[in-house]
């Protein structure tokens, strides 16, 4: 085999790199990322693992955390790895097997392998080892990056350092494998089967897992098995089972950021520490229900029952389990509430708040203890009011249509708060606002909210005070019910009931009013000439149905539509 050279050493100082260094300049580590010079590094490496510097030991950790893998680093990652492991530095040697178990990766390849009982051949997904990566120590060399070999021997290695604690000190070895499984993120295992890559990883998790087959060249999964068949069986799994290992496997399934790591912690938890997990503090299980992970939320939510705690917590604490974003804890979370506070203890504003809340179990509880209320001030009912806006649908409808009965009776109810429920955004809330005014309730005969209607710039809304003209008109002035007439006829995107109407009573205004004929018949000129038909049969219908009434608007007619001939009736 011909061994080519070494590149000579090229890229950044290293006088510079020494310099940042011993100034502890924030420079140092870019400086050193930029280096290539191998052997300078590699010279490099025992003064900086000496140094007892805090600045010489978080860089530390961020160049290993940076992945071990850049080009000519090779001698400086082996020298700082001996001197770690011989150290028995478990912070770095924690580092290390989180960044070795990221730089052996097989990539998928398709191959053809003869389908099973047939003389046929089928293409199949297999893992090998990835094409980029140097398979000898002269390509090694040549572009300065460890080989394959090299990578699954650093990993195994590693696990080697922990797999000795775990006999030492199980103890130890359960407190720091707790915080190195919390470092691994899901986009490590995208496609899941990348897991097989991370030698540390499935030895700590899956050690005893049938479904599983470990070789000198990488895991793979076992003949007839799947990935799914995966279920936590961890190296040394007795130590798991001990009491102390309960806060570390709170901590991963808190902290954890691989959703394999959360569930494997849920699932032991579950398994060896049901007791310890029914006496956790109020909180823990705030930890537990605060997660932006479901298998904590779920835990907790399935803990709230349980928890021996739960009576002896104060309004605040109650209400800060309510403000709890968790869709599995809140429906119990509401319960619990009814059954251990009394509404008496809750002010009029923590009602108001919670009625307002987004998730609908909490607003349904605060909108029960506002109904027990009785409002004693016109500030109090001004507070209620925020209800009409509740963003539960659930609340939303019958808050509003508990406000209309409260207007009834209350001395502080006035026309204008039944106004605010009639221009609400919410569509359910001007329904139960318009019932209302059908219904002959309390302001039902108030001119300022017919005229509101005609303003308003809702559909159904116009549509209902058209439906009511006949018997409201006297609430509008003349302005406001030409714009009401032209706003349903000028409605081009829908058709509706609404424009008969309006049609209708336009035509029977000019016909009763001629001096007004050249400012209503444009509206009717409109709907003649509108793409539905059943609209230019209405609009033509009540034109000569005027004409009849009174055949000097003949002319009138014939001016604003002049394709329209008319003549009165001899």
């Amino acid at each position: 085999m011909v061994r080519t050279k070494t590149p000579p050493d090229t890229g950044s100082s290293t006088l510079l790199l020494s310099e940042y260094f011993d100034a502890g300049d924030e420079r140092f580590l870019a400086e050193l990322y930029a280096s290539n010079a191998a052997r300078k590094l590699q010279v490099f490496g025992p003064k900086w693992f000496a140094d007892k510097r805090r600045f010489a030991r978080d860089a530390l950790l961020a160049y290993i955390d940076d992945g071990c893998d850049r080009p000519h680093h090779r001698p400086l990652v082996k020298k700082l790895f001996k001197h770690a492991e011989s150290a028995g530095d478990d912070e770095l040697m924690a580092h290390f097997m989180v960044a070795f178990d990221k730089i052996a990766p097989r990539v998928f390849v398709t191959k053809k392998r003869r389908v099973p009982g047939t003389y046929t051949k089928g293409k199949v997904q297999l893992l090998r080892d990835d094409p980029s990566l140097p398979n000898y120590r002269s390509v090694a060399d040549r572009v300065g990056r460890f080989t394959v070999k090299t990578r699954r021997y650093l990993q195994r290695r590693a696990w080697r350092f922990f797999r000795a604690m775990a006999r030492r000190s199980p103890v130890e070895y359960v407190r720091v494998m707790s915080w190195i499984l919390a470092q691994y993120g899901d986009g490590q295992f995208d496609p899941p089967q990348k897991l097989l890559d991370a030698w540390g990883l499935v030895h700590a998790l899956f050690w005893g897992s049938e479904a599983l087959d470990r070789q000198f060249d990488g895991v793979r999964v076992t003949r007839g098995r799947s990935m799914a068949e995966l279920a936590p069986a961890p190296y040394a799994e007795e130590a798991w089972r001990e009491s102390y290992a309960f806060e570390p496997l709170f901590i991963m399934l808190t902290r954890g950021q691989s959703a394999m790591v959360r569930n494997v912690a849920a699932g032991l938890l579950k398994a060896h520490h049901r007791d310890a997990l029914n006496e956790i503090g109020v909180e823990s299980l705030l930890a537990l229900l605060k997660s932006p992970h479901t298998q904590a939320q779920s835990l907790g939510a399935e803990l709230i029952e349980k928890s021996s705690g739960l009576s002896r917590l104060t309004l605040a604490e109650w209400l800060e389990l309510l403000a709890v974003d968790n869709p599995y804890a809140l429906p119990v979370l509401a319960k619990m509430v009814l059954k251990f506070v009394t509404p008496s203890r809750v002010s009029l504003e923590q009602c108001v708040q919670l009625a307002m809340s987004r998730p609908a179990p909490v607003a349904e509880l605060g909108f029960e203890w506002l109904k027990a209320r009785k409002l004693a001030s016109a500030e109090e009912f001004d507070a209620v009011l925020a209800v009409r806006n509740a963003p539960a649908e659930s609340v939303r409808a019958p808050a509003v249509r508990w406000l209309l009965g409260v207007f009834e009776s209350s001395e502080f109810a006035k026309p204008e708060h039944v106004r605010e429920l009639v221009d609400s955004r919410y569509e359910d809330v001007r329904k139960c606002a318009l019932e209302s005014l059908e219904s002959a309730g309390r302001f039902a005969d108030e001119p300022l909210l017919w005229a509101a209607l005609a303003e308003s710039p809702y559909a159904e809304v116009r549509a209902f005070l058209l439906a009511h003209l006949a018997l409201r008109s006297s609430a509008l002035d003349e302005g406001s019910l030409r714009h009401l007439w032209a706003s349903v006829l000028l409605a081009v995107h829908r058709g509706s009931r609404a424009k008969q109407r309006a049609i209708t009573q336009v035509a029977r205004a000019v016909a009763d009013e001629p001096a007004k004929a050249d400012e209503l018949l444009p509206l009717l000129a409109v709907a003649l000439r509108s793409v539905r038909a059943p609209e230019r049969r209405g609009a033509l219908a009540a034109m000569a149905q005027a004409v009849a009434k009174n055949p000097s608007l003949a002319s009138a007619v014939t001016r604003h539509v002049p394709e329209l001939r008319m003549e009165a009736a001899s």
